[in-house]
């Protein structure tokens, strides 16, 4: 018969082995709980590096969207300026050599085709202060006023009994053109 020292080493080897068991079972459940939490913990970081690297991503392509907007504004203001300068120096141009035009020989023509399409029978005549003599000639009988508005030439017939008033000042039609030009781009030159 086993002896006591025998059954209690038994004992003592049944119960190690059953206390070995579970704290096998019991360090296995911890080890798995710990892989699950250290999986889930991997798993939120990458998530958050994920979030703040769209985040950041956004951003950039915001602030790069943004840089682009104003350098597209930046160079259409530029050739909207470039535009008008252009425009301008044309127009400044043709005032030009309205003002030559005025000072040739053929102007003296153009004066009397406009004074034969007007009636003038009770009309005055506002011309350029250098024009009233020629004005004059061309239109015998004709109240004539100096016009110290028009210095590029043209004239302006009025007749307030007959509410005419028509304006063939060569910086009227200049400047009408100017804005038929910004209101549709183009432009005809036939001032005269």
């Amino acid at each position: 018969m086993p002896n006591d020292k025998e059954k209690l080493a038994r004992f003592e080897k049944a119960i190690f082995t059953e206390v070995n068991e579970k704290v096998a079972a019991i360090l296995a459940e911890v080890e798995a709980h710990q892989k699950e939490v250290l999986e889930k913990a991997e798993e939120e970081a990458k998530n958050e590096a994920e979030k703040e690297a769209k985040q950041e991503l956004e951003e950039i392509e915001a602030q790069y969207a943004q840089a682009i907007t104003k350098e597209k504004l930046n160079a259409k203001q530029q050739v909207l300026l470039k535009r008008k300068e252009l425009i301008e120096g044309l127009f400044e141009k043709a005032g030009a050599e309205l003002k030559a035009f005025s000072e040739s020989g053929e102007y003296e023509k153009y004066l009397a085709a406009v004074l034969q399409k007007a009636d003038l029978s009770k009309a005055k005549i506002l011309a350029r202060e250098a024009d009233c003599g020629l004005m004059k000639k061309l239109a015998p009988g004709c109240e004539v006023e100096p016009d110290p508005m028009n210095l590029l030439g043209g004239i302006v017939i009025v007749s307030p009994a007959d509410n005419i008033y028509i304006d063939e000042t060569f910086a009227y039609k200049l400047n009408a053109k100017k804005e038929d030009f910004y209101s549709d781009n183009s432009i005809q030159l036939d001032v005269l």
